[in-house]
């Protein structure tokens, strides 16, 4: 059996999910997210819906509990806590549930994206399931597709192509690598891909757009680029026990960018100057030219592929959130 690919078993059985939102001062999109899972179709599946709340003030909170009213089976929980990272420890703990996965508040899940999911979980061996996702603005317009491919052991340590909305993964993997990383505000995801890939092969990335992940002025990678980054190079040491040269790129990338006199320079010039920067430094720009090559294959096939999607699901979620 090869890597990334599991053979199929003929006989799909009861998938029982359980997914975590954590909301705080999200007003404008966390209904949207919310009834992104509620509508989600009928399939083999059974369905857990927590969201935890971390005392919003920006009238979450008064959102939430219509919702409640209306879909009793969402579980709210309004109590303060540590960060993201610690509502979602919260809400994996002690379930009974064989698949987990979170959506943030500012995020959306496709219609069909549990039943596929479970599909997939039932008939195969795998311990995290991960697909597409759009990239959307503020008010719902896609803007592409993340740079998303086939699991990748080595590569997924230079360029994190797991898209978090559109991941799921076993409860027994997610215990044995101790879960959610209480510590870490940014790259928690990131962090949990790394660690899961550490312990097993059996991770099947599927050909479906199942869910959107919104890019906004006040996500947290937004407000707080370089800090964002220099957690990834944190989380990297401890876990592989280095920093790949091509997060360097990254970094100095973004670092280029927050300068005023980058403004005026194309993205893609910024990020050569970052890139001959690295190479030079680390004497390793052959190395990185054929990095920046493969990742730039990875934004073009997705270019081409939303280009080409009619898109129909996407148009249905945002009819049912709004």
């Amino acid at each position: 059996m090869r890597l990334g690919q599991l053979r199929e078993s003929s006989d799909p059985i009861p998938i029982k999910f359980k997914i975590v939102t954590p909301s705080f001062n999200q007003v404008r999109f966390v209904e949207r997210a919310v009834r992104s899972v509620i509508a989600q179709a009928p399939g083999v599946y059974e369905l857990q819906y927590v969201v935890y709340d971390a005392e919003s003030t920006d009238g979450s909170q008064d959102v939430l509990k219509r919702l409640v009213r209306e879909f009793p089976q969402i579980s709210l929980i309004i109590e303060p806590d540590n960060g993201q990272s610690d509502a979602l420890q919260k809400g994996f703990f002690q379930t009974d549930a064989d698949v987990l996965g979170w959506l943030n508040a500012d995020d959306i899940l496709m219609p069909e994206t549990l039943k596929n999911v479970a599909r997939i979980f039932s008939s195969t061996g795998a311990q995290l399931v991960y697909g597409d996702s759009w990239f959307i603005d503020e008010g719902d317009q896609i803007l592409g597709l993340y740079p998303t491919l086939r699991f990748d052991r080595e590569f997924l340590k230079t360029f994190c192509y797991v898209s978090q909305p559109s991941a799921f993964f076993k409860r027994d993997i997610y215990a044995a690598v101790s879960g959610i990383d209480r510590r870490l505000r940014f790259c928690m995801d990131y962090d949990l891909w790394i660690r899961i890939s550490e312990m097993t092969n059996d991770i099947l990335y599927i050909n479906k757009v199942l869910a959107a992940t919104r890019l906004h002025s006040q996500s947290k990678t937004s407000i707080a680029s370089l800090e964002f980054v220099d957690e990834i190079f944190s989380m990297l040491r401890s876990r592989v026990g280095y920093v790949p040269v091509e997060w360097g790129v990254y970094r100095e990338y973004r670092r280029l960018s927050l300068r005023k006199e980058s403004n005026a320079w194309p993205p893609s010039l910024v990020f050569l100057q970052a890139l001959i920067r690295e190479g030079v430094k680390h004497r390793k720009l052959s190395k990185l030219c054929r990095w920046s090559v493969q990742v730039l294959q990875i934004y073009l096939k997705k270019y081409f592929e939303a280009s080409r999607s009619v898109n129909a699901n996407y148009k249905s979620v945002i009819k049912v959130s709004k």
